[in-house]
């Protein structure tokens, strides 16, 4: 098995190696299937992100959550503590890059991070147990270590990727926190 590293590597080179016409269609069978599930319709604050290279693209679901007149928050950076906020996210959000050159709400509406009902996560790899493989600065791991605790079932946490992403296990780390369900352009899994 290879070690976190590794696996970025490798899976940043799959990713890299679909053509923009599968990643888009790819993006836009993710949204469907998640639009007619039960999960969608049940939520009503929904956290996306705003898509960088490596990561499938959320513009299709954000657009569907705003036609299902649903809130949609955007994470924003926390460099003291290394944590995310969720910013409320509209057509007429005006938006600026971070640090990392990921575009951010700016001048919006936080919510309550406990409060959201579905968070829909980037990520490099997954598995089938609900591990989670991220780019390795642990915003995700950080921001909802509060889920470990007794009594924290909200928000409910799901990973959204290729199917090319998926390993047979990946290594994990005690602070590393799973998701829920995991989203593909094939599937839906609830864990």
């Amino acid at each position: 098995m290879l070690d976190k590293k590794n696996y970025r590597k490798t899976l940043i080179a799959a990713c890299d190696a679909l053509s923009e016409k599968d990643k888009q269609q790819a993006a836009f069978q993710a949204m469907k299937l998640l639009v007619n599930s039960e999960l969608f319709l049940k939520s009503t604050h929904i956290a996306a992100y705003l898509a960088t290279s490596h990561e499938i693209d959320c513009k299709f679901i954000i657009e569907a959550i705003w036609q299902h007149h649903k809130n949609c928050y955007i994470p924003v950076i926390n460099n003291q503590n290394k944590t995310l906020s969720f910013h409320l996210y509209t057509k007429q959000s005006p938006l600026k890059p971070n640090k990392f050159g990921i575009l951010e709400p700016v001048n919006s509406i936080t919510f309550k991070t406990n409060k959201l009902h579905l968070v829909i996560m980037p990520l490099l790899g997954f598995d089938l147990q609900g591990q989670r493989l991220g780019r390795g600065a642990g915003f995700y791991d950080k921001t909802f270590a509060f889920l470990n605790k007794p009594q924290q079932n909200q928000p409910l946490l799901l990973g959204l990727g290729y199917t090319i992403q998926c390993i047979s296990t990946l290594p994990i780390d005690s602070w590393d926190i799973k998701l829920n369900g995991m989203l593909t352009e094939k599937s839906l899994i609830i864990f």
